[in-house]
């Protein structure tokens, strides 16, 4: 067993912003999508984030990624650390393990290379009385009350 200490590989990447400058979102229990206004330098304002759905809480650094985030951020890391070499090196050392009348058939399967995250403008923006700094955008067809991303208090559609 080795002691790695403090080795930690930072990783960079970004997520597209609508054309108003929304991020999407995606809440981690009723997995509903929303958007919520992306302000320079805010970065995680608020420990928890309440769903405008749901009204459930949930932590702003590890909940909020929508499938499609959590994809681009694994290929991220696996373009930026070095994996990427790394499975090309065992993809050839399996590769040279199949010669014509040997005894053993391996293969390796690399998933496919995701596409670029793009962003649409969609979904409809509300806004709350008691946060009027937090701006959201919601489903275009959500009928039910809204609750407020920071708080929790529930406004009319």
């Amino acid at each position: 067993m080795s002691d790695h200490g403090d080795d930690i590989t930072e990783v960079s990447l970004s997520f597209p912003l609508d054309p108003d400058g929304y991020l999407r979102r995606e809440c981690p229990t009723c997995e509903r999508e929303l958007k919520r206004l992306h302000v320079e330098g805010r970065g995680s304002d608020v420990a928890e984030l309440h769903c405008p759905y749901c009204g459930v809480a949930a932590n702003t650094e590890t909940s909020w990624f929508t499938p499609a985030q959590l994809v681009h951020m694994r290929q991220a890391a696996i373009d930026q650390t070095g994996v990427g070499a790394a499975l090309d090196d065992l993809e050839r050392s399996i590769a040279s393990l199949n010669r014509t009348g040997g005894m053993l058939r391996a293969s390796f399967e690399r998933p496919e290379r995701p596409e670029p995250l793009a962003e649409t403008n969609d979904m409809r923006a509300v806004s709350f009385a008691c946060h009027p700094d937090e701006r959201i955008k919601v489903l275009d067809d959500w009928t039910g009350p809204v609750h407020c991303t920071v708080c929790g208090e529930t406004t009319a559609p």
